[in-house]
């Protein structure tokens, strides 16, 4: 099989299933209009009714100033214990997020704003970012719920777009990365029929349209079978996986079908056009 037909097999089967599964597996369309529906009213409970109508926090030349006493922490959700800290100390506490830490009083921070940085927890890591010396602005009540009225609404029309495009633009990444991936599956199976003495001097060519072929049909299987008709549909939990599952069974897939296709015969050689001239005496 060649591999110009493998790969145009594998991209429309990308065109069909990436854009089907993102809208019902991964991320539901259902599930997706609901959040956007509803992310406006998240925020507005979350952030602007959780500000205080007195706070006023100030940053001018990228210092932060508050009108509280240090540290003091902005709840973000009633009744829960997660919010901001603002502590005007120049210096880091490094154990800011740990749950017996300075802060643990006052709530558990999800970002700590300092004096002249913002600190954060990723996967265990933390990050200390620095507030731009030129940035000088000042947020209230009022001002928070002016900026979430006049951008919020911009930020979710974005994300509707984003979320709509994302299937579409996600297939040609996909379609790179499975042909790069190929490449292993194309030589092990080489080295497969190398090892049996099947097919000697095969194109590379040939045997990577094949491998990829076959490719394409497991994924056919995890994708469509497995994840959305038995997984999804069915609401079973079938995972069928072990260790180079792939790479084995596309290089046995690929000495069967090189030991079953026989080899095309080589067209017959031209008769030789050549003329021959004697000479006579």
């Amino acid at each position: 099989m060649r591999t110009g037909k493998s790969a145009l097999i594998l991209f429309i089967f990308l065109v069909i299933t990436v854009p089907i599964g993102w809208f019902t597996v991964i991320f539901p369309y259902q599930s997706a209009a609901s959040f956007f529906k509803n992310i406006p009213k998240w925020i507005d409970s979350t952030l602007t009714k959780q500000f205080p109508v007195d706070l006023v926090i100030s940053v001018k030349n990228g210092q932060v100033t508050l009108n509280r006493t240090s540290p003091y922490c902005l709840i973000l959700k009633e009744g829960s214990q997660i919010g901001i800290v603002f502590d005007t100390r120049l210096d880091p506490q490094i154990k800011a997020f740990d749950t017996d830490g300075p802060y643990s009083r006052l709530c558990q921070p999800l970002f700590v704003i300092g004096k002249n940085y913002v600190m954060s927890l990723d996967n265990n890591n933390i990050s200390i970012h620095p507030i731009p010396a030129q940035a000088t602005f000042s947020i209230d009540q009022k001002n928070l719920s002016k900026l979430v009225s006049d951008y919020l609404p911009k930020l979710v029309a974005s994300g509707k777009n984003l979320y709509l495009y994302a299937p579409f633009i996600l297939i040609l990444p996909v379609f790179i990365f499975i042909l790069l991936n190929n490449y292993w599956y194309s030589l092990v199976s080489r080295l497969v029929l190398k090892i049996f003495k099947i097919r000697p001097g095969i194109k590379s060519s040939e045997v990577y349209g094949v491998s990829l072929f076959f490719y394409t049909c497991i994924l056919f299987i995890q994708w469509v079978f497995i994840s959305y008709i038995l997984n999804h549909l069915s609401k079973l939990t079938v995972n069928l996986s072990f260790p180079f599952m792939n790479t084995i069974l596309i290089a046995i897939a690929c000495l069967i079908y090189f030991k079953k296709i026989p080899t095309t015969p080589s067209p017959p050689e031209a008769p030789s056009t050549d003329i021959k001239f004697k000479t006579v005496t």
